[in-house]
């Protein structure tokens, strides 16, 4: 087997994937797990509903908070440990080498490109909220089967040969992306069109109630579309999934790009996130607060919270209502730190990954935690599956299987031994690059041999 696949040199900071992955889990548990066939029976790290984490703009800010606090602390810590020696160096080079004058000036440029490097970071973190509000809440509504994941990709080769410099795409990695834009997208494709249950078998349930949820489960992701909105809807929300797609691959890149080019810290760019978020995220439940649902809307099937008897997609004014109980004090001093402390890790594990591996790798983390996600959904609700949630869930993993392996390949975890797919892979290129410099080296010895005699004298 060897001979024609081999696994890659393992990278100690594959560890932060699966830190990554294991944060995203707790975070899903800490909201609650709803499976599709039982989402009136989600299953809590604590055994019970959290009252403000079913806000959805509540918990942004709640998740912002703790990516911006975590980044404050830590680059505080780092900046005072650097400080001193950094002033030091700094201040002797420039009162060696410039003048009071040209001092000042250098200070000057420096400060005009800050100001013009904090207005990219401010789009890359409006980049990413775009993007991290709007998959949140389309897929928060069981839209994400519009959300043509594998797209993605394109838009990552685009930003990193535009951002990062052009790199050439070498035959494994044409292949393997080649794979995943077809096979994978036709997966998820077929996928699509296919519902959680049979109409027939709704028929037969005698609970109202079990009732009304499977007849919605026996719809596919477009009829349910046509049904809670409109059939123009439907490539609507796909171009705005493709928008919010494009935008997270904007910000993975262009934030390598700071770490690497303009040596922003990791820190830093937590702050910069968490505080831009923060604000973002109030700003908009302020507003949406006092924009109630209109009951002909056709957005009124995305608002679930009830203030004076009028819908809304969220409302700080329902929190007065709260009941202080046992649960209440749990959910905010133990949930919600958690949730906090968990969202801080998980923005820091991606940007551990982004500055150490690469942009590439949070795509197969995604895919590695919606496989283990399904398997766990499935496992939880066995007892009411049916053929086609079994189709469905061999579908979505099948898809999500062969994207994670061709990954690998690009990424040169899995090396191919075979039709030349492994001539241009790192470990030989540099193999090859050694080979050359000792060639090199032989030659300009042999060259150099030809001006000596035996007995040590010149030829010439």
């Amino acid at each position: 087997m060897g001979k024609y696949i081999s696994i890659g040199i393992f990278n100690k900071y594959y560890y932060f994937i699966l830190g990554s992955i294991t944060v995203k889990f707790l975070i899903t548990f800490s909201i609650g797990l709803r499976p599709v066939l039982t989402p009136n029976k989600p299953f809590f790290l604590f055994g019970f509903k959290p009252v403000l984490l079913k806000h959805p703009i509540i918990r942004k800010i709640l998740e912002y908070f703790g990516i911006g606090l975590g980044g404050i602390i830590l680059d505080y810590i780092f900046n005072k440990k650097n400080k001193y020696q950094e002033t030091t160096q700094d201040l002797n080079m420039f009162h060696i080498n410039t003048g009071t004058n040209e001092l000042l000036a250098k200070d000057n440029i420096l400060l005009k490109n800050k100001k013009k490097y904090k207005k990219k970071v401010f789009f890359i973190i409006f980049s990413y909220f775009y993007s991290n509000i709007i998959i949140s809440s389309f897929d928060s509504l069981g839209f994400h089967q519009l959300k043509i994941w594998t797209l993605e990709i394109l838009a990552f080769i685009y930003f990193s040969k535009t951002i990062l410099g052009k790199k050439k795409i070498y035959k494994h990695q044409k292949l393997s992306f080649t794979i995943i834009l077809i096979f994978s997208t036709l997966l998820f494709l077929i996928n699509s069109f296919i519902p959680n249950t049979n109409n027939e078998d709704c028929l037969l349930l005698t609970n109202k109630d079990e009732r009304e949820i499977c007849i919605l489960l026996s719809k596919n992701v477009y009829e349910d579309v046509i049904d809670k909105l409109s059939w123009y809807f439907i490539p609507i929300i796909m171009i705005i999934y493709l928008s919010a797609i494009t935008s997270d691959a904007y910000a993975c890149v262009r934030n390598k790009w700071f770490m690497d080019i303009k040596y922003i810290t990791i820190f830093k760019m937590l702050s910069y996130i968490g505080i831009v978020g923060f604000v973002f995220s109030l700003i908009c439940l302020f507003i949406i607060s006092y924009i109630p649902c209109n009951s002909k809307s056709i957005i009124n099937s995305i608002c679930q919270l009830t203030y004076n008897d009028l819908l809304y997609y969220d409302n700080f004014r329902i929190l007065r209502n709260i009941n202080v109980d046992k649960n209440f004090f749990i959910e905010i001093f133990v949930i919600l730190t958690i949730f906090i402390i968990l969202n801080f890790l998980r923005a820091y594990f991606n940007l551990l990954i982004i500055n150490y591996l690469g942009p590439f790798y949070l795509m197969p983390i995604d895919m590695v935690y919606y496989i283990i996600y399904h398997t766990v959904e499935f496992l939880l609700t066995i007892s009411q599956t049916n053929p086609l949630n079994i189709t469905r869930l061999i579908i979505a993993n099948l898809a999500d299987i062969i994207g994670v392996i061709c990954f690998c390949v690009y990424l040169e975890i899995i090396e191919l031994h075979f039709f030349n797919l492994d001539i241009n892979i790192k470990k030989n290129i540099m193999l090859r690059a050694e080979v050359d410099l000792d060639k090199e080296i032989l030659e300009e010895n042999e060259e150099n041999s030809d001006y000596y005699i035996c007995d040590g004298s010149y030829l010439y």
